[in-house]
């Protein structure tokens, strides 16, 4: 008895190993420059699997190259927040700032993000005992923000915390996007065994073909499913989750309303933590160079802030009146329309010029005192 078993594990694994040869020889080739990037051809090491559903994964230190002519360096310290520094509990000030990727700041390194920018600043106007916290996290809205402060923020003990707003934070409660880019609700960060074994799985599967192959095959029947359901309520979407077109008080919108009733649980959570808080509107591109002139989003979040008595600063006018404000923003020349086109995130003097913006109001506030 135990030598046909023996006998059938050596045979299933022969069959593993020569199943899992073939197709990466074959069907399922990693092109990509390290083998981390070759889960469903997307770099697999961003959010955090093993110990949250959908935070950064904690003391990163390598290249994303999301974009491919445009790589940038990323480090998370073991808070997974996008800091290189381990967080100081005996800082005189900290300031943890949320938000989705305008807070995280792709396409630049830890240093070029505003987090870090107004931590220099900072550092410099009120001393080098100012830690500002980066845990801006790609994709997320008020929601998500909402729950990281629960599970994870707040037991860093801020003084401070900064809620970075953009427009896209209320078109992100359309229902198709909920279901795939929101946070897990319960989330797992200890430091046990079984959390760095599951990891160690997660790592594994990462470099397995046979799993990359199960991988890309479930995710083209989401993608399909997903079309779907677009092109159902395509219609309706049209209609709905505009950032920019504020519905009629008789026909409610479920992303404004939803928006609305995360960002007051938001504040009110913090106050009755006697945490601080700032909400800081950025504003979208095409706010500043002309293509939108609505402002909707911001009038809208400044009206629900200032009733929940909160501080609200929008750095619309602010970042129109820079010297240059076409750099706010990345660009990159296209050479069949002969004219320079936007990736929608800012760049490093962007992120600085938004620092440069919160530090101004910082000082000259008693929301530090």
């Amino acid at each position: 008895m135990v030598k046909k078993l023996a006998v059938a594990a050596i045979i299933t694994i022969g069959l593993f190993v020569l199943v899992e040869g073939c197709l990466r020889a074959t069907l399922v080739r990693c092109t990509a420059p390290e083998p981390n990037l070759c889960r469903s051809d997307e770099i697999s090491y961003r959010y955090n699997e093993a110990d949250g559903g959908g935070d950064l994964v904690p003391n990163q230190d390598g290249v994303w190259a999301i974009w491919p002519h445009r790589p940038y360096h990323v480090q998370t310290n073991s808070d997974g927040l996008r800091n290189a520094e381990e967080v100081d509990p005996h800082a005189e000030l900290t300031i943890l700032a949320v938000g989705d990727s305008f807070t995280f700041g792709p396409y630049v390194p830890n240093e070029d993000t505003w987090p870090a920018w107004l931590e220099h600043m900072l550092r410099t106007s009120l001393g080098p005992g100012v830690q500002v916290l980066n845990g801006g996290v790609a994709r997320y809205t008020i929601q998500d923000e909402h729950h990281y402060l629960a599970e994870r923020g707040l037991s860093l003990e801020p003084d401070l915390v900064i809620i970075a707003f953009y427009p896209n934070d209320i078109s992100d409660f359309r229902g198709i996007q909920r279901d795939y880019l929101a946070q897990a609700i319960t989330t797992n960060h200890s430091d046990s065994v079984l959390s760095r074994v599951r990891a160690s799985v997660l790592d594994l599967e990462n470099r397995l073909a046979i799993v990359q192959l199960a991988t890309r095959f479930k995710r083209s029947m989401e993608v399909s499913e997903v079309q779907w359901r677009q092109a159902t309520s395509e219609a309706h979407v049209r209609k709905t989750c505009d950032p920019f077109l504020l519905p009629a008080e008789d026909d409610p919108d479920p992303c404004w309303t939803q928006f609305d009733v995360w960002i007051r649980r938001t504040i009110s959570m913090l106050q009755a933590k006697q945490t601080q808080v700032l909400v800081v509107a950025i504003p979208d591109q095409r706010q500043l160079d002309g293509r939108l002139s609505a402002t909707v989003p911001q009038d809208f979040v400044a009206a629900v802030v200032s009733e929940e008595e909160a501080r609200f600063l929008d750095l619309l006018t602010d970042l129109s009146e820079v010297s240059d404000p076409e750099s706010l923003y990345l660009q990159r020349w296209d050479p069949v329309s002969q004219e320079h086109l936007g990736n929608a995130h800012m760049s490093s003097y962007g992120y600085q010029q938004v620092a440069r913006q919160i530090a101004s109001e910082l000082e000259n506030s008693d929301l530090l005192h």
